[in-house]
């Protein structure tokens, strides 16, 4: 089952990459030239296998899957989509099975790539700064639902281990090794024994019969 769950949404990716393009493109009558193709898949293929790793290396996955997008210099940007896509699940993933630190880290690596390349891409600072605020939104929305997620989930460590409540006042503090203190089963002794009687002696009895 976990086989599945990890290599589904890759698969389905990657069918729907192939489907755009080059399907559409080519169903459309356009030309792909045989570079673009072979980077295309390439970019494609790899985007979805690492993609499929990305519940045990999260930060790898999009790390590696941000690295591809480099492609886009020069693919069209609509084969890109697949690897896209990807990167925004691997960021997932690394918000929900990685520290919130960690998470915000790699999002801002992955919000300075972009506006690298939209340097290289676009010539307006108009469109470089709406490259950059679409992808603070996009990578921002993406670590707060992931530590939503990591936030509810069953799996999460609780505050304590060890936490039994409030302890009464006046109570004895348990023990630490889950054995009972030799001073505090001394206490409790005197405390809750109740207190013990003897029947008076013969010569007691009789030394009181004198006096009256």
């Amino acid at each position: 089952m976990e086989y599945v769950r990890n290599w589904l949404l890759p698969a389905l990716l990657a069918v729907v990459q192939v489907s755009v393009w080059p399907g559409l493109t080519l169903l459309r009558g356009a030309a792909v030239e045989a570079p673009q193709l072979a980077v295309g898949l390439a970019v494609t293929a790899s985007a979805v296998a690492v993609l499929g790793v990305r519940r045990r290396f999260p930060v790898a996955a999009a790390l590696t899957i941000e690295g591809m997008l480099a492609a886009g210099l020069v693919v069209p940007d609509e084969a890109l989509l697949a690897a896209m896509v990807a990167g925004v699940v691997a960021l997932y993933s690394v918000a929900v099975r990685r520290p919130a630190g960690t998470a915000v880290l790699v999002a801002t690596v992955l919000t300075g790539s972009a506006v690298l390349r939209s340097l290289l891409v676009y010539d307006s600072p108009v469109d470089i700064g709406g490259e950059a605020l679409a992808s603070f939104a996009l990578f921002a929305g993406t670590v707060g639902a992931g530590r939503s997620r990591a936030a509810g989930s069953p799996d999460a460590a609780p505050p304590s281990a060890n936490w039994r409540g409030p302890r009464p006042y006046g109570s004895p503090r348990p023990p630490r090794n889950g054995t009972a203190s030799p001073v505090n089963c001394t206490t409790s002794a005197r405390i809750t024994s109740p207190p013990s009687w003897s029947p008076r002696t013969p010569h007691a009895a009789s030394a009181t019969a004198g006096r009256n």
